[in-house]
């Protein structure tokens, strides 16, 4: 018989801010673990456009930290409402 160790836990983080602050705070998180961080993201923007959207949606669909899986992904934007964002993979 052998003895196989259980890992317990997980780091659940969140990192909110605008676009490039959320970007800036998932390339400097560093803490490795025996499993990968969960990473839940709110970018919050004052106006809507075409490039914030895309803007998002590839930096969920790049995962740019391997130590970090971005689980949660919501854009708010101060005209009121969330953008809707696609599932991942």
């Amino acid at each position: 018989m052998e003895i196989v160790p259980v890992l317990r836990h997980r780091n659940l983080l969140a990192f909110t801010g605008n676009l490039e602050e959320v970007r800036q705070q998932i390339s400097a998180y560093d803490k490795e673990t025996e499993l990968i961080a969960l990473g839940e993201i709110i970018v919050n923007e004052d106006t809507e456009s075409l490039e914030r959207r895309q803007a998002f949606k590839a930096l969920v669909n790049e995962q740019p930290n391997p130590i970090l899986q971005i689980v949660n992904p919501d854009l708010y934007l101060k005209t009121g409402f969330a953008a809707p964002v696609m599932p991942l993979p």
